[in-house]
């Protein structure tokens, strides 16, 4: 009886030691909108920015945040000067539904060779 108890403890204090499964980030409704409305900020001049999506819609991903949806596009916008500043890859990750982490890269002749993506 005593062997029992000592396993049904045993047991119970295992399980209690497993992580939680985490749950599926929702699907982002109006995605592209988000991204722009992000981007905004960090553009000079953000009517003038042009996108390329290079995925149709956002895809399921693995960050710090635990499976998150994330979209892959090119942006390109006006500098203070008025001139094009050519495009940049970039990276927007959504947490609980919403944009809320961008990453960028400056697209060169051997962006290829370093590039993340």
């Amino acid at each position: 009886m005593l062997k029992i108890l000592a396993l049904a403890i045993l047991s119970l204090l295992l399980v209690s030691c497993l992580s939680p499964v985490s749950q599926p980030q929702p699907e982002p409704s109006n995605w592209k909108s988000q991204v722009k409305a992000q981007n905004s900020a960090r553009l000079a001049d953000p009517l003038s920015a042009q996108y390329i999506w290079t995925m149709p819609e956002p895809k399921l991903g693995k960050s710090g945040y635990g499976p998150v949806y994330q979209v892959d596009y090119k942006v390109n916008a006006k500098n203070a000067f008025g001139g094009y500043v050519g495009f940049e890859r970039a990276r927007t990750m959504f947490v609980d539904g919403s944009a809320k982490h961008s990453y960028y890269e400056k697209e060169t002749p051997f962006s290829f060779i370093s590039s993340p993506y």
